[in-house]
Formats: C-alpha cells, sequence, structure tokens
C-alpha cells in the first residue's frame, strides 16, 4: 500500500484503497463492498457501497485509525527520545489503511498497516536531497525484514535481552498490538547498529 499510495500521488484521479470509503461489516462482507466499489467506479460505486452498508447488521470492528496511530506513539516513541526522529505524518484512509512517520534529516520511518490484509510494514526509507526515494530502489527502500536478518549477525545476546528488557514495560492488547510492539523492538535493535548494516 505504501508503494500504490507513492504512485497514485503521481496520477490525478487515482482511485486506491486510500479514496474508498469506510466499509463495516464481516471480512467477506467488506471485500464484498470493495468490489463493488472497484466494479463500478467511484461514483457509483459510492452510492452502492451505502446501499449496502444499510443491509449490514452485524459488525465487527478492527483496530480503529485513531487506535492504531496512538498504539505507534507509545511504542515507538524511542524514535524520538533515543534516535532523534521527529513525528511528522499521520494518515487514516477510513478503515483501510494507516500510517504513522517519523523523520529524521536522513531517513523516514513508515510504520503502516493495511486493516483489512491484517498486513503490517515497517520501513525505513534513505533519503535523496530531502526527498522519499524509488521504492524499488532496495539500497534506499529498507524493509525492517531485511534489516533484521542482517542485525541478528551482529548483535550480541546481551543487546538482544537488554532490547527486549526496554519494552517489558507495555503490554499489549491485542494481535495487532502484539504485532506492532514486536516490529518496534525488532526496529530499535536495527536503528543501534544502522551504520553497520545499511551497506551490508
Amino acid at each position: 500500500m505504501k508503494r500504490v499510495s507513492m504512485e497514485a500521488a503521481k496520477r490525478e484521479g487515482s482511485v486506491i484503497l486510500n479514496n474508498m470509503p469506510t466499509f463495516t461489516g464481516t471480512a467477506e462482507e467488506i471485500t464484498s463492498q470493495m468490489m463493488t466499489f472497484n466494479r463500478h467506479g467511484a461514483k457509483h460505486g459510492k452510492e452502492l457501497f451505502k446501499a449496502s452498508s444499510k443491509c449490514i447488521s452485524s459488525y465487527k470492528a478492527m483496530i480503529e485509525g485513531k487506535e492504531y496511530t496512538e498504539a505507534v506513539k507509545l511504542f515507538y516513541s524511542f524514535l524520538e527520545t533515543e534516535f532523534g526522529f521527529s513525528k511528522v505524518n499521520e494518515t487514516i484512509n477510513g478503515n483501510a489503511f494507516y500510517d504513522v512517520e517519523f523523520k529524521d534529516r536522513e531517513k523516514v520511518v513508515s510504520v503502516s498497516y493495511e486493516n483489512i490484509e491484517n498486513h503490517l510494514e515497517v520501513i525505513v526509507f534513505m533519503l535523496e536531497n530531502g526527498k522519499l526515494p524509488d521504492y524499488d530502489d532496495k539500497t534506499k527502500t529498507l524493509h525492517l525484514k531485511q534489516l533484521t536478518k542482517s542485525v541478528m549477525t551482529k548483535a550480541s545476546k546481551e543487546d538482544v535481552n537488554l532490547n527486549a528488557e526496554y519494552f517489558v514495560k507495555y503490554t499489549p492488547k491485542d494481535e495487532i498490538e502484539r504485532k506492532l510492539l514486536k516490529e518496534a523492538k525488532e526496529l530499535r535493535l536495527c536503528l543501534k547498529y544502522f551504520n553497520e548494516i545499511q551497506l551490508a
């Protein structure tokens, strides 16, 4: 979704998940509404969506946008207190996509979540003249998964344990918060070794 958003911004009138209305209902109902919206286009899709929403009697809440951004700001507060980042952007697009971004002089950390797909993505973007790089540039668009693989070959057991201890103060209350906390642990450790691993 992060990549799609970046590309859509270059094309006026593009319709992606971010432009869609807030979908509600069970996973199956939400999927049906999204397909209807996509099939009939933005204008007619919205009208059909409103009509179909009235027929939904049960609503299973996923995580709300505000709840997500607050959890990110809590679990990832070390970015500001330890590493000199500042929170620069919060994106809440209906209940489909959320993103919180932190920035320092050289990097942007994006913590984004596709609510319907239940997909969390943490990416470190290396800025080029103050701007985000091409998403496909693997030397400057660094996914946390690849960074973690590199750092685990360098971090000592003591560093790993001390890093884990830092997060003991947090108690995640559901699956997404557990995911957020896990990624936060990995990111903090990666940033401690960042200068050693980013070019490895």
